[in-house]
């Protein structure tokens, strides 16, 4: 399992955790839920530039209440 799979899993977890759907990410990130999807399935070839996804990730880890040195 690659990192970018391990941190989508994460998301993925944390987001649930929480009752929160990809579609309330979407109203709170504006990060598309075809992108949502791709980053929590570890899917990175769905996904745009390496520079927007640290952004992404970024925005959606808080969002889901994760913090620290990996998405800070």
């Amino acid at each position: 399992m690659t990192v970018f799979e391990q941190i989508g899993q994460k998301l993925k977890a944390a987001r649930e955790s929480r009752g929160l759907t990809l579609g309330q990410i979407y109203d709170k990130t504006k990060i598309s839920t075809a992108n949502l999807q791709a980053i929590e399935q570890g899917d990175a070839d769905q996904l745009p530039e390496a520079v927007f996804c640290t952004g992404v990730h970024k925005r959606h880890a808080g969002t889901v209440g994760l913090n620290g040195p990996k998405f800070n």
